[in-house]
């Protein structure tokens, strides 16, 4: 099966490279559950808060799927 990752952070508190963190993370879990995740499924959003629905990585992930 195949699966898409999506990533983001919003607040000064964190880092970019929590959303590496992240995608690692859930890359792992995906692929221990069968998953495969193609690396043009992996979308993340920087400093963008989950209330803004303007989120450019929010919106391909919606449209690929």
């Amino acid at each position: 099966m195949k699966a898409a990752i999506y990533v983001r952070y919003s607040s000064e508190n964190q880092r970019p490279q929590s959303i590496k963190d992240h995608i690692s993370t859930y890359q792992k879990l995906a692929l221990s559950q069968g998953f495969s995740i193609d690396k043009n499924h992996v979308y993340s959003d920087e400093a963008k808060s989950g209330v803004n629905k303007d989120r450019h990585d929010l919106h391909s992930l919606i449209e690929g799927a």
